[in-house]
């Protein structure tokens, strides 16, 4: 949380000198100001006095607030960062006297305002949104013909918890069901809380259909929310979870292996840690899926032929993306492709409360159509 805080103080200060001070208005009018930008910096506050991140102890209705002012903050500061080097370049211009204007300080205020506020409320209220599908064909070497034309759903970061519940949960379930998936992945960060809260908001995914079955790893925030009693509560809507382990399926006498490793975090909180070569270990010569929550592992070259994952939300923000992918092994939202490896990293189907406003950045329910490669 402490980093949470300084994070918070940095764009609250930054606000403060950037649209507060400059002003031109009355020593009240600036008072607040300075006052509603407070209100939208304190987010974290409130909910370390609530509950915590996770699981604040806050009607729905007053998380999404809470995050739309933050949003709001967050989007208004980079604004203001532009309106602070476009003045810094009048400035250069004015001194070398090639040009002689300047930048109103109240009329950019209300600007800069204005938009932030619409886009942190408008990009936080998406997240209620059934997610888009994103449809992308895989060229697989060496995949058997019966398995030409496979559908894979991935669907990814669904934070159940302070304000997604069972209804968003069903409506990904149908749409899920409308695509007629051979087979489900589900690539952690299903939570936001404990199994003795949530756990019955997950009961539309049993009604995921899919032949070959549904199959799942954890991501961080099962461990933060107690991963022995999630895998215990999810495994009995028939969702299979692999730690660091693999299953054969079989179609008309071909195979095609799925394996999966558990998220990075496992480790600190007593769970194994990944194992890549563990979870591929013993399989034959057949085409192979990998489902692993973040994509850095990537870089450790699996022996894979798709390897889905997500955790990073596409970046969540348009303008975050480059500073996201540099936390997740260059990473951040879409196809790559290593070598013979196809990693995909999808933008979420969900989004994490505690961060939740989507500017340019779409929430998917990602479908994967193998193909023979040529």
């Amino acid at each position: 949380m402490s980093v949470l805080y300084i994070q918070s103080f940095v764009l609250i200060a930054y606000a403060i000198c950037s649209l507060v001070i400059p002003l031109k208005i009355s020593s009240k009018g600036k008072i607040l100001v300075l006052l509603a930008v407070l209100v939208c910096g304190f987010k974290y506050v409130v909910y370390g006095m609530t509950g915590g991140i996770l699981e604040p102890k806050l009607p729905p209705y007053v998380v999404v607030t809470l995050e739309s002012l933050f949003a709001s903050l967050l989007l208004g500061v980079v604004l203001l960062i532009v309106k602070d080097i476009v003045a810094l370049i009048l400035f250069v211009l004015r001194k070398a006297d090639i040009l002689f204007c300047h930048i109103p300080q109240n009329k950019a205020a209300v600007i800069v305002s204005v938009i932030a506020l619409s886009l942190g409320f408008y990009g936080t209220f998406t997240q209620y949104v059934t997610p888009k599908v994103q449809t992308l064909e895989v060229e697989i070497k060496n995949l058997p013909h019966e398995f030409d034309g496979f559908r894979i759903v991935q669907l990814t970061d669904i934070h159940v918890g302070p304000i997604l519940k069972q209804d968003y949960v069903q409506r990904i379930t149908d749409k899920t069901n409308m695509l007629h998936p051979d087979l489900v992945a589900i690539t952690g960060d299903f939570v936001d809380g404990s199994a003795a809260n949530l756990a019955k908001e997950f009961e539309p995914l049993k009604d995921l259909q899919a032949p070959f079955g549904v199959y799942a790893v954890t991501g961080n925030h099962e461990y933060y929310s107690g991963a022995k009693e999630w895998m215990d509560a999810l495994s009995q809507l028939n969702i299979r979870f692999l730690n660091n382990e693999n299953d054969i399926i079989t179609k008309n006498g071909a195979k095609l292996a799925v394996a999966g490793i558990p998220d990075p975090r496992a480790e600190n909180f007593g769970f194994e840690k990944p194992d890549h070569k563990k979870a591929l270990a013993g399989l034959p010569d057949i085409p192979r899926i990998m489902l692993a929550h973040e994509p850095a592992v990537a870089n450790e070259h699996p022996k894979a032929d798709l390897l889905l994952s997500g955790h990073t939300h596409g970046g969540t923000m348009f303008f975050l993306k480059p500073l996201i992918a540099r936390f997740n092994g260059g990473f951040v939202s879409g196809k790559y492709q290593l070598g013979d490896l196809t990693l995909y990293v999808s933008n979420g189907s969900g989004i994490w409360s505690g961060f939740s406003c989507r500017v340019g950045v779409d929430s998917e329910i990602t479908l994967f159509i193998l193909k023979k490669a040529n």
